[in-house]
């Protein structure tokens, strides 16, 4: 018979090795994810947030832990190391509670496939959810009610409990034997397949966050290179993103329509559009910062306030020199843990693309439309908001829209710049089709001239040709 030390020793590496190995898939697979979830919630150390969540009863505690826990998860080797090191004391509570015998104790992974299920596979309802502190709520319940029966020896053990010295009536079961095996091997088999049929696996999901984390760090080479790795058909998020990068690289003219075009549906139960995603990111970066705070305070109130919203309402606020309200958001920001404010040199390049957006409208959910709609109408002396007028007249194929922004753009470049390939192509394109002004004295390059020869006689080329062909003749967005 085997001592009964070494079988909780086994257990104990055995619980031990189990956890090390979700730390590694946490590691490998959800960093980006974690990071996310992080910026999706708030923590402040200070009473008046203790209170907020305190006057609430056991919810608002278990809320405000979890919260408190889910700001380590800004170091995605810190809050995966948290989440273990909870799952672990909720594994060693359901046992104590439960007098769950050792050689039993596999059936531990049951509890630990339903948080990871649950924490990791939300999605895009993450977008939906109301709920603070959501990737540890359920381990914190889980903790709180088997503490509870194992601390305070519940009706149910005074009932019953004289009958189960030491433990549960398991009988013969209380030992190893075969049935002992093939029942956990059972359960354990179920409990794990339902986990990972449950994990959010979804490649356009996770490159939607790696694209937005990468935005909130302004690293526009970034996101182009992860548009680059997507494969398959990419989502309006990861275009609208992948454009504000190429434009803010200063490569849209030569890459934009290179790429491909697409509307991928989201993959959930719930529809989330390009707004609740990165509208905010959008209307920032783009020049219209009393938009990205509408974003922001909308989603405040209807889904709980986050540390990103902060960020974003903080630079909205300095961009409109609104300099009493700023330091307001900056004095919250100081009660993070992570996410204190440092001056950002980014913020002169978005001063430059606004202009009086006056007492800010109604978009209807329509991002991307709101913003060439209003883009291709821009009219403005600065060269890089008059590029940007340019684009959002190529993406609406309305001549009437491209020749005055074209010209705009070109009376502004000077003399010695080369213009950017999409923009002779579209002025090659609409002067033969759409009529319009004289092209035949412009200065096209060769290679221009020679890629619209080449789709005239073979109609294949991508480029501002392939988008304006075949496209339906509208423009593609959420």
């Amino acid at each position: 018979m085997i001592h009964p030390k070494r079988i909780k020793l086994a257990t104990v590496m055995g619980i031990m090795a189990l956890l090390t190995i979700v730390y590694i898939v946490l590691m490998f697979h959800e960093q980006e994810y974690l990071i996310r979830m992080e910026k999706m919630n708030l923590f402040l150390g200070t009473p008046q947030f203790f209170w907020l969540y305190a006057e609430r009863g056991v919810d608002g505690w278990v809320t405000y832990v979890a919260c408190f826990l889910t700001q380590f998860c800004c170091k995605p080797w810190l809050g995966g190391l948290v989440y273990c090191l909870c799952c672990g004391l909720m594994m060693w509570l359901t046992a104590k509670a439960l007098r769950l015998p050792l050689c039993w104790s596999g059936l531990l992974v049951i509890p630990l496939a339903w948080v990871l299920a649950d924490g990791f596979g939300q999605g895009y309802q993450i977008y939906h959810s109301r709920e603070q502190g959501r990737l540890f709520a359920l381990i914190l319940w889980i903790v709180l009610v088997m503490a509870v029966v194992w601390g305070t020896k519940s009706l149910l053990w005074k009932v019953i409990g004289n009958r189960l010295k030491p433990q549960w009536t398991f009988g013969k079961w209380s030992e190893y034997g075969k049935w002992t095996i093939v029942v956990q091997g059972v359960l354990l088999a179920i409990a794990v397949g339902v986990c990972y049929n449950s994990w959010y696996k979804d490649k356009t999901f996770y490159c939607e966050l790696r694209m937005c984390n990468l935005a909130d760090r302004q690293d526009w080479q970034g996101i182009v290179d992860e548009a680059n790795r997507h494969q398959g058909e990419p989502s309006r998020v990861i275009v609208a993103l992948r454009n504000l990068a190429l434009f803010k690289l200063g490569k849209a003219g030569d890459k934009m329509f290179t790429y491909t075009d697409g509307a991928k549906r989201p993959n959930g139960a719930e529809d989330v559009h390009v707004a609740m995603v990165c509208g905010h990111i959008l209307y920032l970066h783009y020049g219209m910062p009393n938009y990205c705070t509408r974003w922001c305070m909308e989603q405040g109130v209807k889904y709980g306030w986050r540390v990103d919203q902060l960020e974003y309402m903080t630079r909205a606020a300095l961009l409109n020199h609104e300099d009493r309200l700023a330091q307001r958001y900056i004095d919250l920001l100081s009660q993070t843990a992570y996410h204190q404010w440092h001056d950002e040199p980014g913020l002169k390049s978005i001063a430059s693309l606004m202009d009086d957006e006056g007492f800010p409208g109604n978009d209807y959910v329509r991002t991307e439309l709101f913003l060439i709609s209003n883009q291709a109408r821009v009219r403005t002396s600065n060269l890089a908001h008059a590029e940007l007028a340019l684009l959002a007249a190529m993406q609406t194929r309305d001549a009437n829209l491209f020749w005055p922004a074209f010209f705009q753009y070109a009376n502004l470049l000077p003399p010695d710049s080369r213009m950017q390939r999409h923009y002779q192509e579209a002025a090659l394109l609409y002067g033969h089709l759409e009529g319009g002004p004289d092209i035949s004295k412009m200065p096209f390059d060769a290679e221009v001239m020679d890629g619209y020869n080449r789709f005239m006689q073979n109609g294949w080329i991508k480029g501002s040709y392939y988008y304006y062909y075949y496209r339906g003749g509208q423009v593609q967005v959420d």
